[in-house]
């Protein structure tokens, strides 16, 4: 689990933080343009946090890992098809759905050690996790800054970010999940 926090928080945190320079330098749009597609870009990401959490509680009691996997490979294969989407509308749709079950895959992750562990074993359980998915969250930037820097194009950064959800996927199929509380 921390291996798909690290991969999970690396990929979200690499789209966000590098989006706006992807619009300025590679779509030409201003920055003001730039702030108004993040930003609904990130009312998809409040949608899958809220809703998408309301969902797999409501519907998908006990299939946290299959929820994952499946989220992050759609949102992995979504972000990775926005790069070739040159319409500012369309392009927020993709990127934002993306977005939308990334957010989805990161919450859910992110509550299982709530379901695992309580009492004393509960905060290292949760904090071993979350420390992946902030080394992840610092190591998005400087890969991906190397990665535009050394090919001259952001498509090794939509590579990238399409292999870190493969890579959250695969990090969550040998995970056993023991829904027992453990105290």
């Amino acid at each position: 689990m921390f291996a798909g926090a690290f991969f999970i928080n690396n990929l979200l945190y690499g789209l966000n933080n590098w989006l706006p320079t992807f619009l300025t330098s590679y779509r030409g749009v201003s920055l003001t343009q730039s702030g108004m597609i993040s930003s609904a870009i990130g009312a998809f990401s409040l949608i899958g946090a809220i809703g998408g959490s309301y969902l797999v509680s409501r519907f998908f009691q006990g299939k946290d890992k299959l929820v994952i996997i499946i989220t992050s490979i759609i949102g992995s294969l979504l972000v990775f098809t926005s790069y070739f989407v040159h319409k500012p509308f369309i392009f927020i749709i993709v990127l934002g759905n993306s977005t939308l079950f990334l957010t989805l895959a990161f919450v859910t992750l992110m509550a299982i050690p709530m379901k695992l562990f309580e009492g004393q074993s509960f905060a290292p359980s949760y904090s071993t996790i979350a420390s992946g998915g902030i080394i992840g969250g610092a190591v998005a930037q400087i890969v991906i800054g190397f990665l535009v820097e050394r090919s001259g194009t952001f498509l090794t950064a939509f590579i990238y970010f399409f292999i870190l959800g493969l890579l959250t996927s695969l990090s969550l199929v040998f995970v056993k999940l023991d829904s027992t509380k453990k105290a």
